[in-house]
């Protein structure tokens, strides 16, 4: 495989484990404050979660220098956000509560310390595996311009 083609694979990868660290966090915060309804939910966080893998994979195909990452966590913690607005937008609706968009994440998800933990957790554990899956292989460090040519 080509040079192109491991850095494609290798950002592609990290795509899909961004969106399964907010995918694996939120189920986890509702494991740990089970909601009071509960119909969908599934299905909403796996769609919310697909979602984010292409623009985390195109992030992360940048991210040599230090904005990109930091555009990636940044991108990272808003879809977490988003995807956890929705879920408790879901919530409130299967409950017939009488709230806004934005006041459904305060008054049924947010719990604090565990939703700032899982939400810090998705995205540090995010930008370790954005800086271990694209790293440059060690040998393409140690040819130098000879194998560059190749």
């Amino acid at each position: 495989m080509s040079a192109r083609g491991h850095r494609l694979l290798r950002a592609s990868l990290t795509g899909l484990a961004g969106a399964a660290l907010v995918a694996a966090t939120l189920a986890a915060h509702l494991a740990l404050v089970p909601p009071p309804a509960t119909e969908g939910l599934a299905l909403s966080l796996a769609l919310h979660a697909a979602a984010l893998v292409p623009p985390l994979a195109l992030l992360a195909a940048f991210s040599g220098p230090w904005p990109f990452r930091a555009l990636a966590a940044l991108l990272l913690a808003t879809g977490w956000y988003w995807a956890a607005s929705d879920l408790a937008g879901a919530i409130a609706a299967a409950t017939a509560a009488p709230l806004l968009p934005g006041e459904a994440f305060d008054a049924l998800f947010w719990h604090a310390p565990q939703t700032p933990l899982l939400w810090a957790l998705a995205v540090i554990l995010y930008l370790w595996a954005l800086a271990r899956l694209n790293r440059a292989p060690a040998r393409d460090l140690h040819q130098g311009a000879a194998g560059r040519r190749r």
